[in-house]
């Protein structure tokens, strides 16, 4: 079967323009491409099935794009179709390109987030809620990862994490369920081990994390790294205690009365400490070889103090353990420093009644931000 050069043109040009790219392929056949698409989600069925089309009859698909027409061939194109591509793009402000395509398409950047927010979330839940925990994934041969249905492997963290960190199923009770399902199949006194049960046997279709012993390392080992997503995970749902109680169980402060079963050093963290299923459960490896310290930061400064940055302000939004009466804080933020002091009279876990912000009361738990730099801004927040 011979090889076929396809031209797509850039904006304003046609398909004659591949007489050009003759000379280029003597060896080939070079046709142009007329489409009409104006927009990648239009692109998407028209080059799709024009190139599936000529892929059926060649042996080998060459690809020259240029302008909007190499934009709109990475969009909807993909190596099973194009064995070889070259593209040629005037373009020097992309993102300008983009803004001019949306507002042709007479559709807004938060329109087309929004759009895909929701289209994630349903995709998650239709294809990635297992009932009571989400699934971790789908292996080559479309079955199922980390899912009641499998032998081993039934449950694992990251997605607990992730998905309840992005509400996913929230109002449907489902992000409660999933921190519950983390808290009865996969912790334990020294922390959050990574899944369960651990794989006894070989997966080729898995890999590396099926070829450790029981316990350790990917195989069902505690990975700090991923520990702090649960606790911020908690904060979601409003659970301060549990939150507390998982950030605790890792963090080196807390942890020194163990030192003879952790077995690394008391002042920082390890990349993982062997599982429940390991027969030297507890003890750490790899120390420094974590990203855990920078997580945890944002999960105590961010979800369990509740002092978090957004666009429009700043959030005070706690979720702390009952038994404490409040804490103060001192946050820099955006050129301006924030005394905030924040007391809870109720011992609750999450919820803020009021704000008062250099003596006035705000509604809701954001500041607002502030034009100019280097003010002092007294803050007061109740608890309740």
């Amino acid at each position: 079967m011979e090889e076929i050069v396809v031209y797509v043109h850039g904006k304003g040009g046609s398909a004659q323009e591949a007489e050009h790219y003759k000379a280029l392929f003597p060896n080939c056949e070079v046709i142009g491409f007329d489409y009409h698409a104006q927009s990648p989600w239009e692109a998407t069925e028209e080059f799709s099935g024009f190139f599936t089309a000529v892929r059926k009859r060649c042996g080998k698909l060459t690809l020259v794009a240029n302008s909007i027409g190499a934009f709109l061939s990475l969009s909807s194109l993909n190596e099973k179709l194009v064995d070889a591509s070259y593209f040629i793009s005037p373009v020097v402000d992309m993102e300008q390109l983009i803004c001019n395509m949306m507002q042709w398409a007479d559709v807004s950047e938060a329109e087309l987030a929004e759009k895909a927010i929701a289209e994630m979330e349903k995709t998650v839940m239709d294809a990635g809620w297992d009932g009571e925990w989400y699934l971790r994934a789908y292996d080559h041969y479309k079955n199922k990862i980390g899912s009641k249905e499998c032998e081993d492997g039934k449950i694992f963290i990251e997605p607990q994490g992730f998905c309840v960190m992005a509400e996913i199923g929230l109002e449907e009770g489902c992000c409660l369920k999933a921190m519950e399902s983390v808290e009865k199949y996969l912790d334990t006194k020294y922390g959050i081990v990574l899944l369960q049960p651990p794989y006894h046997r070989y997966h080729v279709e898995l890999g590396e994390i099926s070829s450790y012993p029981p316990g350790y390392k990917e195989n069902a080992g505690i990975f700090c790294h991923n520990n702090p997503w649960i606790s911020i995970a908690e904060t979601v749902i409003g659970r301060g205690n549990r939150a507390w109680q998982v950030y605790t169980r890792t963090c080196p402060a807390y942890i020194e009365d163990i030192s003879e079963i952790h077995r690394t050093e008391p002042y920082v963290y390890s990349q993982m400490i062997a599982g429940k299923d390991a027969p030297n459960f507890g003890e750490a490896k790899n120390s420094w070889l974590t990203g855990t310290a920078a997580w945890t930061f944002l999960d105590v400064s961010q979800y369990i103090l509740g002092i978090r940055p957004d666009y429009d302000g700043l959030i005070i939004d706690p979720c702390i353990p009952d038994t404490m009466d409040g804490f103060t804080a001192k946050r820099k933020f955006r050129g301006n420093t924030y005394h905030i002091t924040v007391r809870n009279p109720a011992h609750v876990q999450k919820g803020v009644t009021k704000l008062i912000v250099d003596g006035a009361t705000i509604d809701g738990n954001m500041i607002p931000a502030i034009n100019g730099t280097g003010h002092d801004v007294t803050v007061e927040v109740t608890m309740g």
